[in-house]
C-alpha cells in the first residue's frame, strides 16, 4: 500500500506548502575512519531533515562505510544525482589514536593519521563529477579549524557549529548575509 503524496500537482496551490525543489543537495559523510570505527551520520540526517522543507531534493551518502572503493562510490553518486550543493560532513580530521607506546623515546614517531588528505581526494572526485556544485564543509572536525580546512580542501564555504538553520537558509531564497555560522575561505572571523 502506498501512502498518498501531499505535494501532488493536482492539489490546490494553497495546499502545496513546499517549494518545487530547485536545489539538489548531496550530503557526504566524509569520514575515512568509518572503516575502523563506524558511527552513524547523525548530523547529516539532522541536516536532511532541516533542508527538505525548503523543497530541495536531498541524498545522503556514506561512501567510506558502504564501499571498498569510497572514491568510486562518491563519484557515481554525484554523477547520478547531479547535485548543485555538496555538503561535506567532516566529523574528524585525524584519528587521535596514539599507536606507539606512551613511554617511547622522544626520537620514535607517534602514529596519528591525518584524515583530511583522504577527504580532499574525495572532494576532488566529487568536484570532477559535479563541476557546477557549490561545496559547503561542516561538522565537528571542520568547526575546530574552519579556515585551515577550507584552504586545504579547496572549499569556498563552511558552517561552524550546528548547521541545520544555515543549510536550510543556503537552500532557500533567503539572503546569506545573516546565515548563522557561515564562513568563507580567507574571511576574517
Amino acid at each position: 500500500m502506498s501512502l498518498p503524496s501531499y505535494t501532488q500537482t493536482a492539489m490546490s496551490a494553497s495546499a502545496r506548502s513546499a517549494p518545487t525543489g530547485r536545489h539538489r543537495v548531496l550530503l557526504v559523510h566524509a569520514n575515512p575512519f568509518q572503516r575502523v570505527t563506524p558511527v552513524p551520520a547523525y548530523g547529516l540526517e539532522r541536516l536532511r531533515t532541516a533542508i527538505e522543507p525548503t523543497g530541495a531534493k536531498v541524498e545522503l551518502i556514506d561512501p567510506f562505510l558502504v564501499s571498498e572503493d569510497p572514491l568510486g562510490a562518491a563519484r557515481e553518486a554525484a554523477e547520478r544525482f547531479r547535485p548543485d550543493v555538496v555538503g561535506l560532513g567532516i566529523r574528524i580530521i585525524d584519528d587521535c589514536i596514539v599507536v606507539d607506546r606512551l613511554d617511547a623515546p622522544a626520537d620514535e614517531p607517534i602514529d596519528v593519521s591525518f584524515l583530511l588528505t583522504e577527504i580532499r581526494e574525495q572532494r576532488q572526485v566529487l568536484g570532477e563529477a559535479a563541476p557546477e556544485a557549490m561545496f559547503v564543509a561542516g561538522g565537528a572536525g571542520f568547526s575546530a579549524c574552519p579556515q585551515e580546512c577550507l584552504e586545504f580542501l579547496d572549499v569556498e564555504y563552511g558552517v561552524v557549529g550546528a548547521g541545520e538553520e544555515a543549510m536550510a537558509m543556503l537552500c532557500s531564497d533567503t539572503s546569506w548575509g545573516q546565515t548563522p555560522g557561515l564562513v568563507r575561505r580567507g574571511q576574517a572571523q
